[in-house]
């Protein structure tokens, strides 16, 4: 009986950090893990369907476009106070919250502008997640993201 109860006792926390470096296992900051790619492509989807929205539906203009296409980098700017700033200016302006919030406000007051610099916004953050930028750490440089080092 003492042989089962020995058994059966639940994995320690060694045990299971050692499954977790188990081949097969996913992880997320490797550049080709499935969920770095999952992330890349819907990065590419939001982008694709933002931008489709901006020219079919909201009749956006591809110089308004390419005058707006990277004002959330101004972010960066930030990284100059120091990292943790940075981040947190970066983080702030690369979520698709952001511009989906600047979309609601315009559809709201009935605001084309601001409505197309919402999908602008998503279409810029949906860029950058395609091409593996991901949201910045505090304690750590600007190439460490959550999609890897870049």
């Amino acid at each position: 009986m003492t042989a089962m109860t020995t058994a059966a006792a639940p994995t320690t926390t060694a045990a299971a950090a050692a499954d977790s470096k188990a081949p097969g296992f996913l992880d997320g900051k490797k550049a080709g893990s499935i969920q770095n790619v999952v992330v890349r492509l819907e990065g590419l989807a939001i982008m694709a369907i933002a931008l489709t929205a901006y020219f079919m539906a909201l009749g956006g203009s591809g110089g308004f476009l390419a005058a707006t296409f990277l004002l959330p980098d101004i972010a960066i700017a930030a990284w100059l106070i120091n990292p943790r700033i940075g981040a947190l200016a970066y983080n702030s302006a690369h979520t698709y919250l952001a511009g989906g919030l600047l979309g609601a406000v315009g559809f709201a007051l009935g605001s084309t502008v601001m409505l197309q610099l919402g999908v602008i916004w998503a279409a810029h953050v949906g860029f950058d997640r395609a091409l593996g930028y991901g949201l910045k750490y505090g304690d750590a440089t600007f190439f460490d993201t959550h999609l890897g080092r870049i």
